[in-house]
Order: structure tokens, then sequence, then C-alpha cells
């Protein structure tokens, strides 16, 4: 007799093996859902506690009023300077949909052209800006370009520039001979 056919007779005359073997893999399955479970909230504990958050629901250019919504994100995902409450105006720059809206981002902002390109400056190589400041950008001791401040906070001040001294700025820039110098 083969071994399927010894198997099916012994659970034919002891139904409880069969129960018990269902309930053995049913114990199994609930297992390894609790310890998923657990995976998941040791992983929400590691990014900390969810922080409300404005987020754009719409794409908005700059002095377009914005439009958003508060959404929960764990703190370890929100940018240093994100709003935390409704934003109180128009958009001092681009936005895009999704994304968060940093103070930065709303109100009304530097008055800069619109075909300038902002770009990221560190912190460290500028004094203590304010938006709407201008500047003067210098890479190895030379006047690369001017400027006006768009955003500050983080480890970064945005500066406005032309589009002309860009690839120059951006070589400064990665060299690390970036400094920032604010007119009088």
């Amino acid at each position: 007799m083969s071994l399927l056919a010894r198997l099916r007779r012994l659970l034919a005359r002891r139904p409880w093996l069969y129960w018990a073997a269902v309930g053995a893999v049913a114990l199994l399955i609930g297992l390894q859902v609790q310890a998923a479970l657990a995976a998941v909230d040791h992983a929400r504990r590691d990014w900390g506690t969810p922080v409300t958050v404005w987020v754009a629901t719409a794409p908005a250019g700059r002095g377009d009023p914005i439009l958003a919504e508060a959404r929960e994100y764990p703190v370890a995902m929100v940018p240093a300077g994100a709003l935390t409450g409704a934003p109180g105006g128009p958009a001092a720059r681009a936005v895009e949909t999704g994304e968060i809206l940093l103070a930065s981002a709303v109100g009304a902002g530097a008055d800069v052209d619109p075909a300038a390109v902002v770009v990221a400056v560190p912190s460290s190589a500028a004094p203590r800006l304010v938006v709407g400041d201008l500047v003067t950008l210098f890479g190895n001791g030379a006047a690369v370009c001017d400027g006006t401040v768009t955003a500050t906070g983080g480890d970064t001040t945005e500066v406005a520039v032309s589009p002309s001294c860009v690839a120059t700025l951006a070589g400064h820039l990665l060299a690390g001979t970036v400094v920032v110098a604010r007119h009088a």
C-alpha cells in the first residue's frame, strides 16, 4: 500500500490528527503575522513620532495661492522649517504637488527676477542673512556674481543669481571655495 493511501486511512480513522495539523498550521501563520506587525511597530518607533505638516495639493507658481492639506509624517522625514500651520500667503517660489511646504516657500519672499536661478550655498560660507538681502558670491577670492537671498535656514542659504554665472558658481560650490558677502 502506498504512503498516501496509508495517510488517508489514518486520517479517516482518527480525524483529530487532521484538525491538530490544521491548528498547528494556523498557529504558525498567526505567529508570523504577529512578528510582522511587531516589526512594523518597531520601524515606526525608529522613524520617530508623527508630525503634522502642510503639503501642497496642487502646483503653484511664484505669487499664486497655495492649495495645501495637513498630513502626518515621521519626524525623520520632515525637513527643517516645515510649516506646521496653514500657509498664510502666496507662493514665494514655484511649489510642486506633494511638496512639504517650508516657511521660505510661503509669503512674499524676496523680489527676484523670474529668470534667475536659485542656488543653495552652505550657511557656513555666509554671514547671518535674511530674505531679500543683496549679496555678492566669491569663488577663490574673486567675485563670481551678485544675487538676492530667497531663503535661509538649516545648513544652506538659497540665493537667486543670474543664469549666466551658474556654471562658474557651480564649479566653485563643488570645490568648496564659495564665500558670500552682504552688501552694506
